[in-house]
């Protein structure tokens, strides 16, 4: 059996990305690919009565939104759920990720994975919340009365900037490394949320992210601020009792690298503590596009269909699509 499929706004890095994964999967029969840009691609103006119709006239089941516009974002939802309320709408923007409607799909966080199962509308996590959120998640299961605070440092690839980092961006962004978005980050209210389901209380967070230019990937570095000493040894062992049966998390003793996540949908983890300073370190390496986008989209398909999670996300190697 396959399941009707359609990406809305699927020429952006990202939309591209997960357009490549989707007709790599063997229970995906992609309806239809929407651009208002680009010719041979679906065209889809949420306003046009008549495209609407057309779009809706395929029958997709499952519709994945990857403009980044929250605002016109509503709209596509707002219209699909009023005429098509049985689609299934997994969205990549951020429009949605605070909301009550809409199951945060991180499958690994705990009981997160039954929700998304049986969703309807699911909300994807941005890159960055995807690493600090499982970065710290066992710990403010276990502990949460001992983080005080918490400091995120991010560097990302320019890819997370879009097609225009590679265009109009591109002097500011090729053989550079910059700091951005120091006093308020976009994803901080979904980080935010998150914590206080995982700890029962609000968490304190300063996130300092910057950007690089190089193929896709996030190198991310937590300093969790504690009350108590904990060893290397029992840093491992939490780490491993809430992750060690995931099949997209790889709890590390060692020094990372984005260059062995890089085109796929791997999380790699690695907790230590620093008796000197007296925290907690934990660093994770993700593809940006992948298990921060496009990858754990698919992932929250798979999940929503009833199918192997891992289904067209292992051994991917998309992203050599985009660049030279």
């Amino acid at each position: 059996m396959k399941y009707k499929v359609a990406v809305v706004g699927a020429t952006g890095i990202v939309g591209s990305t997960l357009e490549s994964i989707l007709k790599k999967h063997p229970y995906v029969n992609l309806v239809a690919r929407t651009s208002r840009d680009e010719p041979g691609y679906f065209s889809l103006n949420i306003d046009n009565k008549k495209e609407v119709d057309s779009f809706l006239s395929l029958k997709p089941e499952i519709v994945f939104i990857t403009i980044d516009d929250d605002e016109v974002v509503k709209k596509y939802v707002e219209k699909f759920r009023k005429i098509s309320p049985k689609m299934k709408i997994i969205d990549l923007s951020t429009a949605y990720r605070t909301n009550e409607d809409f199951v945060y799909g991180l499958p690994e966080l705990p009981f997160r994975r039954s929700e998304i199962q049986k969703a309807r509308l699911i909300s994807n996590p941005g890159c960055y919340p995807t690493q600090i959120i499982l970065n710290v998640a066992p710990l403010l299961i276990e502990f949460p009365r001992e983080i005080d605070i918490i400091t995120a440092v991010s560097t990302s690839s320019h890819t997370g900037a879009g097609k225009m980092a590679e265009s109009e961006l591109r002097p500011k962004y090729e053989d550079n490394i910059f700091s951005y978005s120091t006093t308020q980050h976009k994803h901080l209210p979904e980080i935010k949320n998150e914590f206080k389901k995982l700890a029962g209380k609000d968490v304190r967070i300063a996130f300092a992210p910057s950007a690089v230019w190089c193929r896709s990937g996030i190198l991310t570095t937590l300093h969790i601020h504690t009350k108590n000493k904990i060893s290397n040894e029992q840093l491992q062992d939490l780490y491993l009792s809430l992750y060690g049966d995931e099949k997209f998390i790889r709890v590390r003793d060692e020094e990372l690298s984005v260059k062995a996540v890089r085109g796929t949908n791997y999380v790699d983890i690695y907790p230590w503590w620093n008796d000197y300073a007296g925290v907690i370190v934990v660093r994770s390496a993700i593809d940006n596009l992948m298990k921060g986008a496009a990858g754990q989209a698919v992932q929250n398909m798979n999940l929503m269909l009833g199918l192997d999670e891992t289904i067209a996300l292992l051994n991917q190697q998309n992203l050599s699509l985009f660049f030279n």
